[in-house]
């Protein structure tokens, strides 16, 4: 609740900017603005977004009203994490500490452009400015799901430069299921795995090593070493060290196992 508090109070930031600019610099008075106000856009944004969820039925409407801004504020940052990275963001995916960074750094930018633009009664550019921006929600409302948006990226990437890992509980009983991280110890991304399905994430081979971590987020262990080959795909199979052990533990032996037959 704290954190979602202080989340909030971001909006304040470029309310004090502005104060502060119309005082001392009043030739960037837009400029200064909307920078601050682009930096802080998104995580206001969601927390925005997630607070509303529990307004009841009027919370709720708006909610379905702000998910249109919110989804267009944290698409660029999506993006950029998952070609920097080679792996979609770690789950939760809305709060996560990379996103607000990579949209911070891309909503500054287009925000303080447009306020520059004001600064210097370009109002003619603005207006162009805004009409492209307008053109961009329909088009990432397509986007918004980001698997949709790898899925577009795969058209122009060389599909080699992509490999799949799968992974899924193995010697276990049906409902048995352990939480994993795919990545290396400076960046992974949090992944399930059941008995019984195969889920599987693409990766970009070029962002190595890959490795299977288990056991405490703070804390992680290596479990395995992933040998992985562009263009082709890699199955783990994990399995429990004894029956009771914990879905959020290390007490599980990873290894690469063959790939069952698709059907």
């Amino acid at each position: 609740m704290l954190l979602l508090l202080l989340l909030l109070a971001l909006i304040f930031v470029p309310v004090i900017s502005f104060t502060i600019a119309q005082k001392k610099y009043p030739g960037h008075l837009w400029a200064i603005t909307g920078a601050t106000f682009g930096v802080v856009v998104y995580p206001f944004l969601t927390a925005m977004a997630i607070s509303l969820m529990y307004g009841g039925a009027l919370g709720h409407a708006i909610f379905q009203i702000t998910t249109l801004f919110t989804s267009i504020h944290g698409l660029p940052g999506k993006v950029l994490f998952h070609l920097i990275n080679g792996l979609a963001p770690s789950y939760p995916g809305n709060v996560d500490v990379w996103l607000f960074a990579l949209n911070a750094v891309v909503w500054c930018v287009v925000y303080g452009v447009i306020g520059r633009y004001i600064d210097q009664g370009k109002s003619k550019k603005v207006i162009k400015l805004l009409l492209v921006l307008c053109c961009i929600p329909p088009i990432a409302w397509l986007l918004a799901n980001f698997n949709g948006v790898i899925s577009l990226l795969d058209e122009v990437v060389d599909g080699n430069s992509y490999s799949l890992i799968c992974r899924q509980v193995v010697g276990a009983d049906e409902n048995a299921e352990v939480w994993m991280r795919i990545g290396n110890l400076r960046s992974s991304a949090s992944e399930k795995a059941v008995a019984g399905k195969q889920l599987c994430s693409k990766v970009n081979v070029t962002k190595r090593p890959f490795q299977v971590l288990l056991g405490d987020i703070q804390h992680p262990s290596i479990a395995l070493n992933i040998p992985v080959v562009g263009g082709k795909k890699t199955c783990i199979g994990l399995t429990p060290n004894y029956p009771d052990a914990s879905s959020q533990s290390a007490d599980w032996t990873a290894k690469v196992i063959d790939c069952p037959s698709e059907k």
